[in-house]
């Protein structure tokens, strides 16, 4: 099996670790839950910051959430009905809007009154849930490149990096740059090479992170879901 159709693999098995953190074997489901809640952390805690508007709520919100999924709370999420980031923002604004009429009430005091954004729409908590889930995405990617150039001795992540910082840079400043940080002789043609295998790397990498929050590894379904995301700019079409 190639590297890309492994790691794709991989990640499509992700749906099946959401299950297994609910399951009945308590190693089985401490394993599950380990990974799965560090891997989601990020955008769960800045989606929570943006529904109450305070540090400090959001952080005991998401605490009380993981203390939730690690009981089994949320175990009803079913791979085959759709995306993970859809039952999550689901769950999400749930369980923030549950704080909301509870704090009102008096019933758990938090250290901040929760208050969903004030006048804002379905699409407007779409549109930030899509901005962390997007991010996080992005972010993830950048390390795996990252991780993927140490284990293989490239230049990849450096060379692509520097271009993404700034888009402007010309290769033979990337060359320069290269020579005073390598030394050797770096030249114009070799950075342009670089960074079009970089890019190749990097939309591997996106589309296998994509895969892991579908019940499938359909391309169509992956690419749908780029496209949804606006993340197809960093995946030109495979041939």
């Amino acid at each position: 099996m190639a590297a890309n159709e492994k790691r794709l693999s991989q990640f499509v098995a992700r749906w099946a670790h959401l299950l297994k953190a609910h399951g009945e074997s308590p190693a089985t489901r401490h394993a599950a839950q380990g990974e799965l809640l560090p891997r989601y952390r990020a955008p769960v805690y800045r989606y929570l910051r943006d529904l109450v508007q305070d540090d400090t709520t959001a952080e005991e919100l998401y605490q009380e959430f993981a203390i939730r999924f690690v009981r089994g709370d949320f175990g009803h999420a079913d791979a085959p009905r759709g995306r993970f980031r859809d039952y999550l923002q689901s769950a999400l604004f749930h369980f923030a809007k549950e704080h909301a009429v509870s704090a009102r009430g008096g019933f758990r005091p938090l250290a901040g009154e929760v208050v969903l954004t004030a006048g804002g729409s379905d699409s407007d908590q779409d549109r930030r849930f899509l901005h962390h889930w997007r991010s996080e995405l992005l972010n993830r990617t950048w390390a795996a490149l990252e991780e993927a150039s140490k284990a293989h001795g490239d230049r990849f992540h450096e060379v692509l990096r520097m271009k993404s910082d700034d888009p402007s840079r010309a290769s033979t400043i990337i060359a320069a740059e290269l020579t005073r940080r390598h030394g050797g002789e770096h030249t114009a043609g070799e950075v342009r090479q670089t960074l079009h295998r970089a890019r190749e790397k990097f939309a591997e990498l996106l589309r296998a992170e994509v895969a892991a929050s579908l019940p499938t590894n359909d391309a169509a379904q992956v690419e749908a879901e780029l496209t949804e995301l606006g993340l197809l700019v960093y995946c030109p079409p495979t041939v």
